[in-house]
């Protein structure tokens, strides 16, 4: 249904019927998302149900921690963990299976309205006041789909399969994180550009844009391509049922004049535990720098061994607005529910702890902050593009109250953080801006300062937004 009907809206679009043209539009939205949610349980090779993902991925992460602990215990391969690391291996291929079979059966990667319009989609969608835009991306195996939603229309746009999508975001991505010449990067976002967007020359002067990404697409730096056209502001959105204006969580209470509290955590103790990570010295310079700026909003400040997993998930509900975590993120490319931030794994006197915080546990986190900065290197990464049903950190955290997250797509330079971090607390706790405007306020400095202009240091960093 959603091939015919977008073509049908192509075909009203040639024709000269733009009215036909949208409502056709909205139809094939409205059919990718019945197709999503009403597809069920994915089924196994025998015909039967696939195994409960939920209950296997508990038992993975339990057995994980558990041969986590007795590797910092043990100098050497005890019998017990040989045992755990069979175990642990034969949960991973189950659920690499299950995600395989999800893929198989033709559903889209992380379909990005899925989560998204109710049944009254069509009445509703088309309500974007004027002055904002929003891209809606299906990534198909052959050919995908960019809904473009103004406060007029709605328009469906063909893009290339998901192959050469992942190309085309590869090769900037690429020439992003290697520094190289303005020329070659400004070739390879072009060439995206090409493959992705709409004519920016139709913007008229709607400079406030929001993004569902699909799959691949959730690696594209937005705010260089809202850079490069005017300084148009980007939010990452989790689906498109927070375009609806009473279904987006209200504005952080600071904007309103009450000053943020917050709470920072940075520069934890890794000790020498398998898998080996380096200190971040650098955490602390940045901890420190943004604890100067308004000393008074900061209510918690958690470092080296006080930057634990149980100090963080102990924050009580309500009682901070702003959760900064510096520290190491790990993925796992076939498993993306184990994508984890790394909290002290050693305290004050180097006995072991359990430093790693998943993005499952982040579910039943209790604090409830309005806003949380991620200053963690790939924290905001979609680990592979052809896992269905991903929940990454990001995603993780806007299940809970949080109403935004900033992240980043790529290791983050210690010393460009910094001053990221520095420039975005600035907007946030002296000018009372909201986080999205403060992150692009931040990023246009580091863009105009000819030390930091390298969209290296400040385009990796993307903020996304969840509705109710």
């Amino acid at each position: 249904p959603v091939q015919l009907l977008a073509g049908e809206s192509e075909r009203a679009a040639l024709a000269g019927e733009p009215l036909q043209a949208s409502r056709l539009a909205l139809q094939a939205l409205r059919a990718t998302v019945r197709s999503a949610s009403t597809s069920g349980p994915p089924r196994s090779a025998t015909g039967g149900e696939q195994p409960d993902l939920d209950d296997t991925y508990a038992q993975l992460a339990a057995r994980q921690l558990r041969l986590e602990s007795l590797a910092e215990r043990n100098t050497t391969r005890t019998p017990t963990m040989q045992a755990l690391e069979r175990e642990i291996a034969l949960l991973r291929t189950r659920l690499s299976v299950a995600y395989d079979a999800r893929a198989a059966a033709g559903r889209s990667d992380n379909t990005a309205a899925a989560a998204g319009p109710p049944a009254d989609a069509a009445t509703r969608i088309a309500t974007l006041p004027a002055g904002q835009f929003a891209w809606v991306y299906w990534a198909g195996t052959e050919r995908s789909w960019l809904w473009e939603i103004r406060a007029e229309r709605v328009t469906l746009r063909a893009l290339p399969g998901r192959a050469e999508l992942a190309r085309r975001v590869d090769a900037l991505v690429r020439s992003v994180r290697r520094l190289a010449s303005p020329a070659e990067i400004d070739a390879a976002a072009t060439r995206l550009e090409q493959a992705i967007l709409p004519p920016w020359r139709d913007r008229n002067g709607q400079q406030q844009g929001f993004v569902v990404a699909d799959g691949v697409l959730g690696a594209v730096p937005w705010p260089l391509l809202g850079a490069r056209h005017g300084g148009a502001r980007i939010t990452l959105l989790t689906s498109a049922a927070a375009l609806y204006a009473d279904a987006r969580r209200p504005p952080p209470p600071w904007t309103a004049g009450r000053a943020p509290r917050i709470a920072l955590f940075g520069n934890p103790l890794f000790g020498t535990a398998q898998p080996a990570l380096a200190p971040l010295p650098g955490t602390a310079r940045e901890v420190q720098a943004i604890a100067a700026i308004a000393p008074a909003a900061i209510t918690v400040r958690a470092e080296g061994a006080n930057a634990t997993r149980a100090a963080l998930l102990g924050l009580p509900r309500g009682t901070v607005d702003i959760v900064h975590l510096a520290t190491h993120a790990t993925l796992d490319a076939r498993v993306p529910e184990l994508a984890s931030l790394v909290l002290s794994r050693v305290d004050d006197r180097g006995r072991p702890l359990a430093g790693e915080l998943r993005a499952r546990d982040l579910l039943d986190w209790q604090a409830g902050p309005g806003l949380v900065v991620l200053s963690a290197c790939d924290s905001a990464a979609e680990p592979s593009a052809t896992v269905d049903g991903r929940l990454n950190l990001v995603r993780a955290l806007l299940q809970t109250n949080s109403r935004a997250v900033i992240a980043s797509l790529w290791p983050v330079s210690d010393a460009g953080a910094v001053q990221l971090m520095t420039l975005l607390y600035r907007g946030l706790l002296l000018h009372g801006r909201a986080p999205a405007d403060a992150l692009q306020d931040a990023q246009a400095a580091m863009a105009a300062n000819p030390r930091w202009s390298a969209p290296f240091y400040w385009a990796g960093f993307v903020i996304t937004e969840a509705g109710t």
